[in-house]
């Protein structure tokens, strides 16, 4: 009666190990697939749409022109997505034969004064070269500044007004 009693025993303690082998063996089955699942979602993030377009690995200036909300009017992005470029000239009072004319043509330029701020912040560009396009005169000419993925040029006269141009790198 002690044997089948030992027996009985040994049977039931395999039994409850063989239980917490295969609660062990999914757990680890389950830690993996979250795991995995997580790899599958962060590399899909990282190569899905970024907030910060300077980081991603092709600097498309259709998303700048989008997610700044800029304007026809004074903004143009190349087909290809590779340049934007902001445009506007100071008009003279003396051209328009109408207030109303000057005075759009007078936001067309405040629009694209304060556009291109926005442009450098959404492309992670330092402030200071709003202060250096915001100090150029006609005399200072084409001014460029290049940084990792962009380079900037640009000018502003009394004549032409502003242009700048943003080009992938």
């Amino acid at each position: 009666m002690n044997n089948n009693f030992e027996n009985q025993e040994n049977v039931t303690v395999q039994q409850s190990k063989s239980k917490t082998q295969g609660k062990e063996l999914l757990i680890v089955v389950v830690a993996l697939a979250v795991i995995g699942l997580m790899i599958f979602i962060i590399s899909s993030y990282k190569s899905g749409d970024n907030n910060n377009l300077v980081e991603t690995n092709t600097l498309n200036f259709h998303d700048v022109y989008s997610e700044c909300g800029l304007d026809y009017t004074y903004a143009t992005v190349g087909s290809d997505g590779s340049y934007l470029k902001i445009e506007a000239e100071k008009p003279d009072r003396g051209d328009y034969t109408f207030e109303f004319e000057y005075k759009q043509k007078m936001e067309i330029l405040s629009n694209a004064l304060s556009a291109y701020k926005d442009i450098n912040r959404n492309l992670g560009l330092p402030e200071s070269l709003d202060e250096k396009i915001g100090h150029t005169s006609g005399l200072d000419g084409k001014q460029t500044e290049e940084y990792d993925k962009v380079k900037v040029t640009w000018s502003y006269n009394s004549s032409n007004g502003l242009m700048i141009l943003y080009e992938r790198k």
